[in-house]
Order: structure tokens, then sequence, then C-alpha cells
């Protein structure tokens, strides 16, 4: 009897061991478990799937047509490494997310005549830098995303020379009423995001006019409940987020994350 309740005994710890080992497996715990190779084969595989950011081999990628998409999420590069692709005609989506360009880029940016998404932050981008950009002749640009920038009304008049225009996002104070008239007149826009603007109620009468306009995102800009009753009574399908929060009358906050 005595062996028999030690074997149980035995059996229970062995089978509680592979519950924990199995738990702890499962929660990423058992890494220090792994065999040496195991963790260099998985280390090198992470290194594969990171994004190249060498500009060099970018650059190269560009001018041979091999690539439409430039991403750089975490190397800056300057207006004269970003003029060393003015030729290029493949580039599609060209996004700059660690700065040190300025409006002198503009110029090469807006040269990109396969342009559809242009993404810059970290730049002080200002209405001479606008103009620049759609004095190229940027016939096919949707997505223009520049949430740090001094662009102000006078800037974001040049935008309506971007005639396939749909999404706008941009940042600062100097986003006042007299840029939202401006905005309001954009025909094809229909997603607007406005983060820290100056702006009053008054420009929310200015988006219910908009025709195409389905999704407005607006951060850090308080407006009266009333601005927002007579919005969604002259827009009741639109998206609306505050502070990255739906609005509580959007129709789709029950559906959408």
């Amino acid at each position: 009897m005595k062996r028999r309740n030690t074997v149980w005994k035995h059996c229970t710890t062995g089978l509680l061991l592979c519950l924990v080992v199995g738990m702890l497996s499962a929660s990423g715990c058992m890494d220090d478990f792994r065999s040496g190779s195991q963790k260099r084969t998985e280390t090198v595989a992470a290194k594969e799937l990171e994004p190249n950011e060498n500009w060099s081999d970018i650059s190269r990628s560009v001018l041979a047509g091999t690539t439409s998409v430039v991403q750089l999420s975490q190397t800056p590069i300057d207006d004269q490494q970003l003029q060393s692709i003015a030729s290029a005609r493949s580039v599609e989506t060209l996004i700059l997310d660690s700065g040190k360009i300025s409006d002198a880029s503009m110029t090469t940016i807006g040269s990109l005549i396969s342009l559809t998404h242009l993404r810059v932050r970290e730049s002080a981008i200002t209405d001479a830098g606008i103009e620049k950009l759609v004095a190229g002749g940027l016939s096919r640009l949707r997505i223009f995303n520049l949430p740090q920038s001094s662009i102000t009304a006078q800037g974001i008049r040049h935008l309506l020379r971007l005639p396939e225009l749909r999404q706008l996002r941009l940042g600062g104070r100097q986003i006042d009423d007299h840029a939202m008239v401006e905005i309001a007149k954009l025909p094809k826009l229909e997603s607007l995001h406005l983060i820290g603007p100056s702006l009053t109620d008054a420009a929310l009468e200015m988006v219910a006019v908009m025709p195409e306009i389905s999704s407005l995102y607006l951060d850090d800009c308080h407006l009266s409940d009333d601005a927002w009753r007579k919005l969604f009574a002259a827009k009741p399908n639109l998206h609306v987020h505050i502070d990255q929060q739906h609005h509580d009358r959007d129709p789709a906050k029950h559906g959408h994350k």
C-alpha cells in the first residue's frame, strides 16, 4: 500500500510538473530552456524581417525602379540625400518619420510623379514648402500626412492643386477656422484628421458642407456639444473620433475600434 502511494505521488508530481512547464512555455517563460542554436536561428529570422533603412540601398532600388515604397521609420535623411532620387518614377509611397528635411525637399518630393501616399514627420514644413510640393504636378497623391508642420490657410490653399487628395492629416495651433475654410474646398476629401488645431464651433459648419467627407478625427480641440449636434444632423453617418475615442453620436461606435 505504501509503495502504491509512493508511485501515485510520483505520478502526481510528474503531471503537475508537465502542466507547469506547459504553462511556462505557452507564456513565453521557457526562453532560457531553448537550445543556443534555436535562439540563434530565431534571432536571424527576426533580423531578416526588419525593414532595410540603409539609404544607399534604398536609393539604388528607387533609381532602378525596383521598389515603389520608401519607408524610413527611424533613419533621418537630409535634403541632399533626398535630392538623389529626384528623377525616380516608381515611388508610390514615401514615409519619412525621423525628420531633418526642409521646404527645399518639397521640390524633390513633388517630382515623384507616381506618388500616391506621402507622410512627413518631425519636419517644419511651411506654406512655402507646400507651394513647391504641388508645383511638380502630383496628380495622383491621395494621402497626405503632415502631423508636425507650420502650414497655415495659405499653404492649404495650394493643396487644391492635388486633384485626387482623399485623406489629409495636419497638426498645429495654426490650423484655425481660416485654414478650415480652405480644407472644406478640397472636393474629394473623405478623411480629415486635425491634431491640436485652434478651431471654433464654426469649423464644424464647414465640415457639414464638405461633399465627400465620411471620417473626422479631432485631437486636443474642445468644441460645444451643440456644434456637434448640428454636424450630425447634417451628416448623420459621419464617423467621428475625438481624442482617439468615438464621439457619442458616432453611428459606427459599436462596430468599429
